[in-house]
């Protein structure tokens, strides 16, 4: 089939195909809206993106359209093309004969007549897929069916009784996977990878676990939890409930009952020892402090309510990965083992006992001897264009702007940092010992140079010049020549007067 010679032209939203099959799409609503993609089929289930051929769009991009060059005797879909000043819509199109447009099922069904072999595919696919859940889902009825009911409260009941019916499928799933296998189900592999822990299963039933035999080994050790509070506590996976079954289902020797108490009370006993803690405290909880390299990080055995108020101002970031506490040391934080008693300090000044290995850094807090960390400073600043500045950084929970802007030449750049110029640095070193600003090695080198570069400047005082005078000028003004008879100019009186 062939286009139509017809001219015409086909309206779609905002859009126009032309009678040369070029689409153009509009964009509005300030570039928000449009041009759309368009997705021209290639397979059943294939598209292929057609990239724009006209570029008609203001310079900033936000109005105007673009040209999509189309072909003929093609399946397209045109996502997204504009239909309104802020709408947008799907749109699909024929271009077997005269270009029209498509619903979505006649869409679907122009394919399969033109990939019929790729939609035999797809449908075999499907009947294998819906094979695969049916033989999960008897499975995993059969699986349920097997085990006791639960014993608990009615909430945790239904709770308990999701998690094990989650658990019955991660079972059988591998198993149904093994049954596809056979037949080499297009979805086999994607399923095998869904299997469960080989490993857990081996603890059960040996090297035979991914086998029916195998799989009756599992459940009969599940059987013995028939507590809803057994599945709750264990909801952790497949691996979790396999892990304490076994466990459970094994008895604990008299002596090793008494070695796990033994580790249990050294281990107590060294924690007390390592244990900073208030007078009154506000909790039990310990709230661990290590130092791994460059980073100091605090742990607590469980929530406590307040420990970010405590931490943040120092420094610390939550890390929701590792679930702790911790922030980096830099060449700046002077030294670790303060930063540690510092910290724990600020915990137990806070009413929350805080355990430290760091016998030093213990020692300090005792003694009210650690440093507290400086955070304000005066760099030395290098600019764009190499120009030296002194820079003032201070934190966000502590506001210095008024007084660093009244810095001479003081420029404000960003929230915490002002940049001032070195020939202030007496005012520098005024405002850093009123304020408690530390000095970095790079700023007190900055402040010896200005001072010496002080030293060297040539002090000129220079004389007025007084105005220059005639020389045969006396020093006292000659008296001037009054006459004795003065008369008046006829010329210059008054009529009356004459």
């Amino acid at each position: 089939m062939s286009i139509d010679d017809t001219p015409s032209t086909l309206a779609i939203g905002r859009a126009v195909l032309d009678e040369n099959l070029m689409l153009r799409c509009q964009i509005v609503s300030g570039g928000a809206i449009g041009p759309g993609t368009i997705l021209k089929a290639t397979g059943y289930e294939k598209t292929q993106r057609i990239p724009w051929s006209e570029d008609s769009r203001s310079n900033s991009g936000r109005s105007g359209s673009v040209g999509y060059r189309l072909e003929a005797d093609a399946l397209y879909a045109l996502q997204r093309i504009a239909i309104g000043s802020s709408k947008a819509a799907d749109f699909w199109l024929s271009t077997f004969g005269a270009p029209r447009l498509l619903e979505r099922k006649e869409f679907d069904e122009q394919r399969e007549l033109l990939w019929a072999d790729q939609f035999a595919e797809v449908l075999r696919r499907r009947m294998e897929l819906a094979r695969s859940n049916d033989i999960r889902d008897q499975e995993q009825r059969r699986v349920l069916g097997a085990l006791p009911k639960l014993r608990g409260t009615e909430k945790q009941i239904a709770w308990a009784s999701d998690l094990r019916r989650a658990w019955a499928l991660e079972l059988v799933t591998g198993f149904a996977a093994q049954v596809e296998a056979e037949e080499r189900g297009i979805y086999a592999d994607r399923v095998f990878r869904m299997a469960p822990d080989r490993y857990a299963v081996s603890a059960v039933t040996g090297a035979g676990g991914d086998t029916p035999e195998g799989r009756g080994a599992i459940i009969d050790a599940v059987k013995k939890a028939d507590q809803a509070k057994f599945w709750i506590d264990n909801r952790g996976g497949f691996s979790t409930v396999l892990d304490a079954v076994m466990k459970a289902a094994e008895p604990v020797p008299e002596e090793e009952i008494v070695r796990i108490a033994a580790t249990a009370r050294r281990e107590l006993e060294a924690k007390a020892e390592a244990t900073l803690s208030p007078e009154d405290p506000d909790t039990t909880i310990l709230t661990e402090i290590t130092l791994d390299g460059k980073e100091l990080r605090v742990k607590s055995e469980a929530y406590i309510e307040g420990l970010g108020d405590v931490l943040k101002p120092l420094g610390f970031a939550w890390d929701k990965d590792a679930r702790r506490w911790s922030r980096k040391l830099g060449a700046l934080s002077d030294d670790p083992i303060d930063r540690i008693a510092e910290t724990a300090a600020k915990l137990v000044d806070a009413g929350m006992p805080a355990l430290t290995w760091d016998e030093e850094a213990r020692r300090r807090v005792v003694a009210n001897s650690w440093k507290p960390e400086i955070r304000k400073w005066i760099h030395a600043y290098i600019g764009k264009k190499g120009s030296t500045k002194f820079g003032v950084v201070y934190p966000y929970d502590e506001n210095h702007y008024e007084q660093a802007r009244r810095l001479r030449g003081a420029e404000y750049v960003s929230s915490g940092f002002f940049k001032v110029p070195v020939s202030s640095y007496e005012e520098i070193v005024d405002f850093a010992e009123q304020y408690g600003f530390g000095f970095t090695p790079g700023a007190r080198q900055l402040i010896d140079a200005a001072r010496a570069a002080d030293g060297h400047r040539i002090t000129v005082a220079p004389a007025i010049p007084e105005i220059a005078v005639a020389a045969s000028m006396p020093d006292v003004p000659l008296p001037l020549a009054v006459p004795t008879d003065v008369t008046i100019d006829p010329d210059l009186l008054d009529d009356a007067a004459a």
